[in-house]
C-alpha cells in the first residue's frame, strides 16, 4: 500500500515521455478465445492502419488476468470488477436462447449438450443445468468452450444455449423454446455484459489509452 502512490507516479511520467505522435510499444489484452475469434481477429486490420508502430499482445483464457500484476494492460472480462484499483466501462451485452440445427427434429427427449471445466459454473450454463436436470437427463456432451458447442449443435448433435449473435453466425441453427425441446422454462436466460477494464495507474498512457479507444469503436460498430 505504500508503495502504490510511487509505483503510479512512476508509470504516469513514463507516460509523459511517450506522449509524442508516433505511438509505439507493444499492449497486451487478455480476454476469452472467442471474443478473440468472432471479433478482434476481424478488426485488427483497421488497427495497424492506425497504429502501425504498436503491437499487440492477446491473450486468450478463461480465468481473469490480473491487472495490477502485470499479467495485462488491458482485459475484456464477462464480469465488471467490484474491487481493485480499476477503471471499467461497458462494451456490449450478451443475450442467450436455445439453439439447434434446423435439420432436427423437436422432441421433448433431444439430446442436450452444455459447459464444463472452468466454464461449468457461469450463468447460462448453470441454467441449463437447471432446465435440463442432468439427474434425470444426462447431457450427452460438455466441452469447455462455447465454440465447439456451438458447432456441435450445427452438426445436429443435440440442443444447447448459446449466445444468441454468435448463432447467427453458424447458419442452420434456430432458436427454440425451452418447451419445445423438454427443458423446464425458468424464464429468460441472464444477460451478460463484456466490460473494458484497465489499471488506472496505466490509464493514461498513451499506447494503452490507444488501444482502449480502439476497442470501443470496434464494439460500437458490432
Amino acid at each position: 500500500a505504500a508503495s502504490g502512490p510511487m509505483v503510479d507516479a512512476a508509470v504516469l511520467a513514463r507516460a509523459a515521455l511517450a506522449d509524442r505522435p508516433e505511438l509505439e510499444g507493444q499492449v497486451t489484452v487478455a480476454t476469452v478465445g472467442e471474443v478473440v475469434r468472432w471479433t478482434l481477429i476481424r478488426k485488427l486490420a483497421s488497427f495497424y492502419r492506425a497504429y502501425p508502430r504498436i503491437g499487440l499482445r492477446i491473450l486468450a483464457d478463461n480465468r481473469i488476468s490480473s491487472l495490477a500484476a502485470g499479467d495485462a494492460d488491458v482485459s475484456l472480462r464477462m464480469t465488471r470488477p467490484e474491487r481493485g484499483e480499476l477503471f471499467a466501462r461497458k462494451l456490449s451485452t450478451v443475450s442467450f436462447g436455445f439453439f439447434v440445427a434446423s435439420s432436427l427434429g423437436l422432441s421433448p427427449t433431444i439430446p442436450w449438450l452444455g459447459l464444463a471445466g472452468s466454464l461449468a459454473t457461469i450463468a447460462e450454463a448453470r441454467h441449463a443445468t437447471r432446465a435440463f436436470r442432468p439427474n434425470v437427463r444426462p447431457p450427452r456432451l460438455l466441452v469447455e468452450d462455447v465454440e465447439s458447442l456451438g458447432l456441435a449443435v450445427q452438426s445436429g448433435t443435440g440442443v444447447a444455449i448459446l449466445p444468441r449473435a454468435f448463432a447467427a453466425r453458424l447458419g442452420g441453427v434456430e432458436e427454440v423454446s425451452p418447451n419445445a425441446v423438454g427443458a423446464e422454462d425458468l424464464g429468460p436466460i441472464p444477460d451478460r455484459e463484456l466490460w473494458m477494464v484497465v489499471h488506472r495507474s496505466k490509464q493514461r498512457v498513451p499506447n494503452v489509452r490507444a488501444v482502449m479507444g480502439w476497442l470501443s469503436r470496434v464494439f460500437e460498430s458490432e
